[in-house]
């Protein structure tokens, strides 16, 4: 069986999850940031 099905801890999934959140959100501040400045 693969690992994928393979069932996470919630807290795991929780942890990525936010890992995730902080990713997106600096990524989105950055990208925003920069387009302003080029305009």
């Amino acid at each position: 069986p693969s690992r994928a099905s393979e069932p996470i801890s919630t807290s795991e999934a929780a942890r990525f999850r936010g890992y995730i959140a902080s990713e997106a959100k600096t990524l989105q501040r950055l990208y925003s940031f920069r387009v302003f400045k080029h305009q």
